[in-house]
């Protein structure tokens, strides 16, 4: 008896025809869940998802204060450093525009901060909103989009505090301490980069920041594991009928 190839080609086709269409079923119908970084500035090393910028100034991990765990990430600018600028961040810079929740706690150190740091979103490299203290006000948070001098009605206090900015390509509400000090509904405030800073003049007395647990929420999903899953099957299911499809061809000759 002899196979017939031409059948058994069109019956691998519709095979992985009716694979593909379940694996888009499954796919439509698979539970996605959100896409979060966390960095709670732990190990050896800043992690390699920040790019470091120093200019007469340093950011490190340190010791000396953390939220949680043991660590924390430092910046420091020198006590006085006449006529240069100082300024030491680190930032991410993403390949597309983002929306989502992100947050982190800093340490307020009062008088042992004369500088601007702070926490920030912008897109191509113009600022769209920030959180933080200034070098010009030591009684108040900045807020910014918010009021027009950028300064909010919450008062500086010593330790840590949580900054939150949520933002979308419908609006955006930031918040210090849980209470939303700037929101609006109207406007794109996608973001494709967030920075952590200390920054000021270099006749200012200096200062250091402290900032721990960044978290990003975004609000892009992904397929759960078990959508890859599918997808492997599926595709390994095809590979095989088409493989018995030669096999058979290659009898029948």
């Amino acid at each position: 008896m002899k196979f017939q190839p031409e059948k058994t080609m069109k019956k691998t086709f519709f095979v992985g025809l009716v694979c593909a269409v379940l694996i888009m079923c499954f796919i439509g119908t698979a539970k996605a869940g959100p896409i979060i970084v966390f960095d709670g500035f732990e190990g050896t090393q800043i992690d390699p998802y920040w790019t470091i910028f120093s200019q007469n100034a340093s950011a490190s991990l340190s010791t000396n204060q953390s939220y949680s765990g043991q660590q924390s990430l430092q910046i420091t600018a020198p006590s006085v450093y006449w006529g240069l600028q100082q300024d030491a961040h680190i930032s991410h810079q993403y390949d597309q525009l983002q929306e989502g929740s992100l947050s982190v706690r800093f340490y307020d150190a009062l008088g042992g901060n004369n500088m601007y740091s702070g926490f920030g979103l912008s897109r191509s490299d113009s600022g769209i909103a920030g959180l933080g203290v200034t070098d010009w006000n030591p009684f108040q948070y900045l807020g910014s989009p918010g009021n027009p001098d950028g300064s909010t009605s919450i008062s500086r206090t010593l330790g840590w505090h949580l900054f939150q900015i949520d933002a979308s390509a419908t609006g955006l509400t930031a918040y210090i301490d849980g209470t939303a000090i700037s929101a609006t509904h109207s406007g794109d405030y996608r973001f494709d980069k967030v920075t952590l800073s200390l920054s000021g003049p270099g006749w200012r007395n200096g200062g250091t920041a402290y900032y721990d647990n960044f978290t990003f929420t975004s609000n892009a999903a992904v397929p759960e594991p078990s959508t890859y899953a599918l997808l492997g099957i599926g595709g390994l299911l095809v590979v095989l009928r088409l493989r018995k499809a030669r096999v058979l061809s290659a009898f029948s000759a």
